[in-house]
């Protein structure tokens, strides 16, 4: 079933969209969510090249009605497809034009899908499928860590954060010592992770610059060997703020990852892949490392393009890629240093993050690459193929224009690797901050959105399981069909 979805992504959007979604019908929840990608891929190719079909007339385009108002499937199948979809694109990463033509489909998506309600078999089978993908879902989540949050007594702490936040109020000093606890390490709080990031979000709203001083704050108390995991999670709270409030970028993560790259090597070298790559059914060392897409350096590369990116409608900005501009050059001066020294491990991990950025940014991830095709070594080769891959199966047009202007370097057998035989996994990738990022920026945009959020928040906090949550967060967000708000 996987290898027929591989084949209807390369296929005609009006042959291989329809393909997908027969697909997207079956029983595998890994093809299911390929499947899901693969469309959104192309629905969107198809906006930013056609913006104009989409406002010009008072209709949606029959390929996205026919995708995102499917009425063969249940009702939550149908809104998990339209926030898939409402995810791809923001403010940062579109041209206002472009962004006009995208929330135009959004909100009617949106509108028509919620409209009708969740029933309770809707929540049960919507639970099952989040738990089935937790760990792509939910930053190293597992079933079981998620269902530790509601047994966790500690919790109702971030309750009074949220008091005051609703309120009106920032993130003050003790709150970081809250989130430090489940921020820090992999293994302590699943569910609390992503609320932390979460009152960052609303703190922002509220007051970002404020908001933005107390981040750096908080940067700082991790001293010079800090955690990990603490790093990538206040990279990720940058990320979310930014694209929520709108916040055009500065520059701002810059100077931490030059300090991570120069300074702190084994912050860079640090690999969760090899703990938890075994539970995501890896079993070999590089797969676990490579596929396990934890990184401490790849933040600032994501928001960087957006300064030029939001000046520009979509073709303005594809031809320009004929000049030498590239504005993830941090990354590309660092591979080009450590592959000088012969620093395989930093080049792999710059590699990772490379890939990260080349899902949402082809062509300035594609141009990062320039350094490593036909690189002798066996590691840094393979890492190579495995980041076209990828990026040639969720945007085939722009990696075609690119191995036909930098391929000579790669064999045909390379070639066929990165085309037909390399699985490159795509279903089991977490779903990155940028695209938690632009789903709250959007849902966010909606009547009465903070009040809602803020109901389904202290919902969720008093929510004695996670199915008891899923029931309760419905109704506070007006969705359960048989409750209705209360």
């Amino acid at each position: 079933m996987r290898t027929l979805v591989l084949v209807a992504a390369n296929l005609p959007e009006n042959f291989g969209v329809p393909l997908l979604m027969q697909v997207e019908r079956g029983s595998s929840q890994l093809a299911t969510v390929e499947a899901n990608i693969f469309i959104c891929d192309r629905l969107v190719e198809r906006l930013l090249n056609r913006p104009d079909e989409v406002t010009a007339t008072g209709e949606l385009p029959s390929l996205y009605r026919t995708y995102l108002f499917d009425p063969g499937i249940p009702v939550w199948r149908r809104l998990g497809r339209v926030l898939g979809f409402v995810s791809r694109l923001g403010r940062e990463n579109t041209h206002p034009t472009e962004y006009q033509a995208f929330s135009r489909i959004a909100r009617m998506a949106v509108d028509a899908t919620a409209a009708p309600g969740l029933t309770a078999t809707d929540l049960a089978q919507a639970c099952a499928f989040v738990v089935g993908g937790c760990d792509r879902y939910m930053f190293n989540a597992t079933e079981q860590g998620i269902r530790r949050f509601f047994q966790n007594p500690e919790r109702q702490a971030f309750g009074r954060v949220v008091e005051r936040l609703e309120g009106g109020g920032t993130l003050e000093h003790d709150d970081f010592t809250l989130f430090l606890q489940y921020a820090g390490t992999l293994y302590n709080g699943d569910v609390e992770y992503h609320l932390s990031h979460l009152m960052f979000v609303m703190s922002a709203l509220n007051d970002a610059e404020r908001t933005i001083v107390f981040w750096r704050e908080c940067f700082e108390r991790l001293g010079d060997d800090p955690l990990p995991v603490a790093v990538d999670f206040l990279q990720a709270a940058v990320i979310y703020m930014y694209l929520v409030t709108d916040r055009p970028y500065d520059g701002i993560l810059e100077p931490y990852i030059r300090k991570v790259l120069r300074d702190w090597p084994s912050g860079l070298l640090y690999r969760p892949g090899e703990e938890r790559g075994f539970r995501r059914g890896y079993r070999d060392r590089f797969d676990m490392i490579f596929e396990d897409g934890f990184g401490v350096i790849y933040g600032h590369a994501q928001l960087a393009p957006s300064t030029r990116r939001r000046t520009m409608r979509y073709q303005q900005y594809v031809d320009s890629f004929g000049s030498d501009e590239r504005t993830s050059n941090l990354l590309l001066e660092n591979l080009n240093c450590f592959l000088q020294g012969g620093m395989i491990d930093e080049s792999l991990q710059v590699l990772q993050a490379i890939c990260q950025v080349a899902t949402f940014w082809p062509y300035e991830g594609l141009a990062l690459l320039q350094p490593v095709l036909g690189h002798s070594d066996p590691r840094i080769h393979r890492a190579t193929v495995r980041v076209l891959a990828e990026v040639y199966h969720r945007h085939p047009r722009v990696t075609q224009r690119f191995l036909r202007s930098n391929g000579s370097a790669l064999t045909e057998e390379d070639l066929r690797e990165i085309k037909v035989r390399q699985d490159p996994r795509i279903g089991r990738r977490q779903i990155d901050e940028l695209e938690w990022g632009h789903l709250l920026h959007f849902l966010l945009g909606l009547p009465n959105a903070r009040q809602s959020l803020y109901a389904a928040i202290k919902a969720l906090l008093r929510a004695e399981s996670l199915e008891q949550a899923f029931v309760a967060v419905a109704v506070a967000l007006g969705l359960h069909a048989e409750i209705g708000r209360q």
